[in-house]
């Protein structure tokens, strides 16, 4: 059997220090369980953890639970009004907060276990939900927007976020806009994903590097039988 090994540890000045109960951090956390780690705006870092998320004041040597419940988390990624969003490899992107109730969480976990390409019948208690296939990498733009990148159906975008409604937004949804291999990306796996400073999105596929960018100019519809 493979060895598990704990990856929580901070760097201090100049070595290496364990991270364990004295930072309120579970001990013997499997890499394979949680790969996400994202500092906020307000110098707040949030780490997957397993099944949950906790989050670390700046200044404090002390994590907090946020109650909330995930699949293994992937990305974390913070929107331009401050709120924290999860990608867990569940498929599920959503938003959580420092402080998540019993009820979201049973929310939570009610629609990361339901059986795969069923939709979940659960109560909702109005956390705003995508379900994306194979999530990967979460950012948001200059504009607000959310950006996603995925496994296996591109790039993902959400162009307002905090606009979608209680019941969870799937692929098709129309609040969703789809940029796969069919309309130009060079492959359907997608992982890093960069704005830079002029507001260009980079986004690098098995394939290739894609660039996103806006243009001044207006597609037209034309008839059919125009020449």
């Amino acid at each position: 059997m493979g060895e598990h090994r704990d990856w929580s540890h901070t760097l201090g000045g100049t070595r290496w220090e364990h991270i364990d109960n004295d930072w309120n951090f579970p001990k013997g956390v499997p890499r394979i369980t949680s790969s996400a780690l994202f500092v906020d705006s307000h110098g707040t870092l949030w780490a997957g953890v397993n099944q949950t998320v906790l989050y670390l004041k700046q200044g404090s040597k002390r994590f907090e639970s946020t109650g909330a419940f995930a699949g293994w988390s992937v990305s974390i990624g913070e929107a331009p009004d401050g709120t924290i969003w999860l990608a867990d490899n569940a498929s599920f992107v959503r938003a959580i907060s420092t402080s998540v109730g019993a009820e979201s969480f049973a929310v939570a976990r009610c629609e990361i276990e339901s059986p795969k390409g069923v939709v979940p019948k659960c109560p909702r208690e109005g956390p705003l939900v995508i379900k994306i296939s194979t999530a990967n990498t979460l950012l948001f733009d200059r504009n607000g927007s959310l950006c996603i990148t995925t496994d296996t159906s591109g790039l993902v975008r959400v162009p307002r976020p905090e606009r979608l409604g209680s019941q969870p937004s799937w692929k098709d949804n129309d609040a969703l806009q789809e940029f796969a291999s069919k309309d130009g990306l060079s492959a359907d796996n997608g992982s890093p994903i960069l704005e830079d400073r002029e507001g260009n999105i980079w986004v690098a596929t098995r394939d290739g590097l894609d660039q996103f960018r806006d243009t001044a100019l207006v597609p037209i519809a034309l008839p059919a039988n125009s020449s």
